[in-house]
């Protein structure tokens, strides 16, 4: 079990390093990195990585492709519908 944010804004699924770490997901590179400003006030964050995530949200599931980026608010981040 972990927590997860759905939020339109952000246009970007991300997963947390923690997650991927614990879950032993693979991890691939990221053909083309890029940073992100918003995620961390005062600092960028590169995107150089990504897994494919699967997921149950009764009665939905799937698989979502995301970032691995460091994060504290939660474990998954999902850009709403």
């Amino acid at each position: 079990m972990c927590d997860l944010i759905l939020d339109g804004g952000h246009r970007t699924n991300m997963a947390s390093m923690t997650l991927i770490d614990k879950l032993q997901v693979p991890i691939k590179v990221y053909p083309t990195p890029y940073t992100l400003q918003w995620l961390k006030q005062g600092s960028k964050v590169t995107i150089s990585k990504q897994a494919l995530i699967s997921f149950l949200v009764r009665p939905y599931c799937g698989e979502v492709l995301c970032y691995d980026l460091p994060m504290d608010a939660c474990h998954i981040l999902f850009d709403g519908p």
